[in-house]
């Protein structure tokens, strides 16, 4: 019986479903080289409430008084919206520094904008005479307070006045400061200060009459005699005058004067001719008569003359240079301060060092009320051949006539005075309102 052999059935494979292809795929691509992507992980969020804060460092100027209360105002904002502000504790001189980790509003936090200003005692305007830069200071939070500082310096505003006296100076002299001061224009006080003395040549000031000096102010100081005189006859001073705006402690601002006593030169010439005496006995003439004999001398004598010439030499210019003031004149204004400039001239180039004091006089116009009196001592030395002299007139609304003043020039050294009266003319621009004619 033969068996027929059939041909073979085909193998089925099951068709593969989802989780064999993912499989399969990776295989290949493992297979391939082939790396899919990875997903990064987002960014960690800042997390809220995390601790911030600054700390306030003064700096207390040397000689700054104990007695003085200086406070902290602090003002925070958390995304534009304030979350608190407040005057705290005081600063004392040797406890200069404050932490602030937060605020009437809660904890500081990162982010959060904070202003810091000094002021008086209860958030009012630091004391009298009391400067601190920088007027404030402003910070975001961006870590603990140890990371973040902000530093002010507290000062009393003023200057110093230092005066160089030459060698030799006679300590008997006296020479004074004349000091005056504006605030915005407006005099503050002027006067005369404690004399200066050789050995003592040191003057500092942080006040006025009109009170405790502020940063702005400006200060013009003027070297005098005592009392408010010009220098004492042979004393000079350099510069005349010097201006000064306020703008920190009296260590910081300096202004330096030279005074002098103008120096002479003596040289003495003598000269010496010898003087001579001859005398010579001549023999008798021949005699003529035998009843007498006649004998003469004759005594020749020569004397010349012993002169002696002193000459004296000194720095200063000869009396021959002239100084003349010229008259000025300005309108008055409304308002504020305005200049009247007085010019000085010397008629020729000085050998030497020429001064000359230069003072204001009442005429019409009152010091104190329509302007403010000045006493200066001019110099003038090489090719400086003209000075300046400044007089502040006060702005005012009253209708009056024009008015004067008067600048004496006196007390001159290596030059005479020509015209030493200079008259300033302060022109009046108010007007009266006339009332309107009446119709007929």
């Amino acid at each position: 019986m033969s068996r027929s052999i059939s041909s073979p059935r085909p193998l089925r494979v099951p068709r593969p479903g989802r989780p064999a292809l993912l499989v399969a795929f990776a295989l290949v691509a493992s297979l391939a080289g082939i790396v899919t992507p990875q997903r990064s992980a987002p960014p960690a969020a800042a997390a809220v409430g995390d601790p911030g804060g600054f700390t306030v460092v003064v700096d207390f100027a040397a000689g700054f008084p104990s007695s003085v209360g200086v406070s902290s105002f602090v003002s925070c904002t958390r995304g534009g919206t304030s979350i608190g502000a407040g005057v705290f504790a005081g600063l004392a001189v040797g406890s200069e520094t404050q932490t602030f980790t937060s605020v009437a509003g809660g904890a500081l936090q990162v982010g959060d904008v904070c202003t810091v200003a000094l002021t008086g005692v209860g958030a009012g305007p630091l004391p009298d005479g009391v400067g601190a830069t920088p007027s404030s200071r402003s910070v975001t939070i961006s870590g603990p307070a140890s990371t973040t500082t902000l530093a002010f310096s507290v000062f009393v505003p003023g200057f110093r006045v230092v005066v160089d006296f030459a060698a030799g100076f006679p300590s008997s002299v006296g020479v004074s400061s004349f000091v005056s001061c504006t605030r915005g224009g407006t005099s503050i006080g002027a006067g005369v200060f404690a004399g200066l003395a050789v050995g003592s040549e040191t003057q500092t000031f942080t006040s006025v009459a009109g009170g405790a000096l502020q940063v702005g102010d400006v200060c013009t100081v003027a070297l005098t005699g005592v009392g408010a005189g010009p220098l004492p006859d042979g004393v000079g001073a350099t510069p005349s005058s010097r201006s000064v705006t306020i703008s920190g402690p009296a260590s910081t601002t300096t202004l330096a004067f030279s005074v002098f006593v103008p120096s002479t030169t003596t040289t003495s010439t003598t000269s010496t001719t010898s003087t001579t005496t001859t005398t010579s006995t001549l023999p008798p003439p021949p005699s003529t008569s035998t009843t007498s004999t006649t004998s003469t001398t004759s005594t020749t004598s020569t004397t010349s003359t012993t002169s002696t010439t002193s000459t004296t030499t000194t720095t200063t210019a000869p009396t021959s240079l002239r100084l003349d003031v010229w008259d000025a004149i300005v309108v008055e204004g409304d308002h504020g301060t305005r200049r009247l400039v007085f010019t000085v001239r010397l008629s020729g180039k000085p050998n030497g060092t020429v001064t000359v004091n230069a003072r204001t006089r009442d005429g019409s116009a009152l010091a104190g009320g329509d302007y403010a009196s000045t006493n200066s001592m001019l110099t003038f030395s090489g090719s400086n051949r003209e000075r300046k002299v400044w007089v502040t007139v006060y702005g005012d609304k009253v209708v009056e006539s024009d008015e004067t003043l008067v600048l004496e020039l006196s007390n001159p050294s290596g030059a005479a005075l020509g015209d030493g009266s200079g008259t300033g003319t302060i022109r009046n621009d108010d007007t009266a309102c006339l009332p309107k004619p009446r119709r007929r």
